[in-house]
């Protein structure tokens, strides 16, 4: 269920702006991926490891990018 939880959540973000194939664009992936981790926390899960290299790198840019615009 837990995989479900962020597999879903994930998804979501994609339907917002569909590319129409299999290729995303790194910030959505990262911002899905991002919201994934958000959400399955606040269903009370408490750690989600993402292992894909692509996955990573999207959610490191989102995150230094969250970063630059809160100082």
């Amino acid at each position: 269920m837990e995989l479900a939880v962020f597999q879903l959540s994930q998804e979501i973000i994609h339907c917002l702006s569909p590319s129409g194939n299999t290729q995303t664009i790194v910030l959505d992936e990262g911002l899905a991926t991002h919201f994934g981790m958000e959400y399955y926390a606040a269903c009370g899960y408490t750690h989600y490891k993402i292992t894909p290299p692509n996955y990573l790198n999207a959610l490191g840019l989102v995150n230094h990018y969250y970063k630059l615009i809160r100082k």
